[in-house]
């Protein structure tokens, strides 16, 4: 819906790149509000990308809330995959000390479109979203057809489905896996896209 979208439903009054009078604070308080009166869903989590995570947590009145310290977090960490040697660079999860119950994800990613680099989400938007369970976002999962090997028919199987695949030059096995899945929202309104900076 338009009202989950650009300012949310008019929340945001002030773009949250202006530090000094942006009221981050409230504008995510109001957002949360207006996500229960929508889907009876509270807001849980936040995707930001670096530059706004910086608007943030730079935001005079939320640096105020966080006490005497200034330290407007009270936690701030890489959520990679630590110790597996497949370690994600460019995700962070944050939380903020005036807004505890609320995880905040950094995530620098870019995907490259015609040669050129997107950021997956970009400096002006913030995404909020409620705690993911099944009632409100599912994946579907869809079935192909495989043939295993180079002589076997091609039989139709569901996915997600891995098979050994033996290949003669040189002699080898490999492991082959196939997974068709699909994001689903069941709860298209549990989803808000704003324009935070603009």
């Amino acid at each position: 819906p338009a009202t989950h979208l650009t300012q949310i439903n008019s929340i945001i009054g002030t773009s949250w790149d202006n530090t000094a009078s942006a009221t981050i604070f409230q504008d995510v308080l109001d957002i949360n509000g207006f996500s229960w009166e929508e889907t009876g869903y509270p807001v849980k989590h936040i995707w930001v990308n670096e530059v706004m995570w910086g608007n943030v947590t730079g935001n005079t009145d939320m640096r105020a809330r966080a006490g005497t310290a200034n330290v407007t977090f009270e936690r701030f960490t890489g959520m990679g995959k630590e110790g597996e040697g497949d370690k994600s660079f460019g995700e962070f999860g944050g939380v903020l000390r005036p807004l505890p119950d609320i995880m905040w994800h950094i995530y620098s990613g870019a995907l490259s479109l015609d040669g050129t680099l997107a950021k997956l989400i970009p400096n002006t938007l913030a995404v909020f979203m409620p705690e993911p369970d099944g009632a409100w976002c599912s994946m579907l999962q869809g079935t192909e057809h495989v043939a295993e090997n180079e002589t076997n028919p091609p039989v139709e199987r569901e996915c997600p489905y891995f098979w050994p695949m033996y290949s003669r030059d040189p002699a080898r096995i490999e492991l082959v896996g196939l997974d068709l899945t699909m994001p689903v929202l069941r709860v298209p309104k549990a989803v808000f896209a704003a324009t935070a900076t603009f």
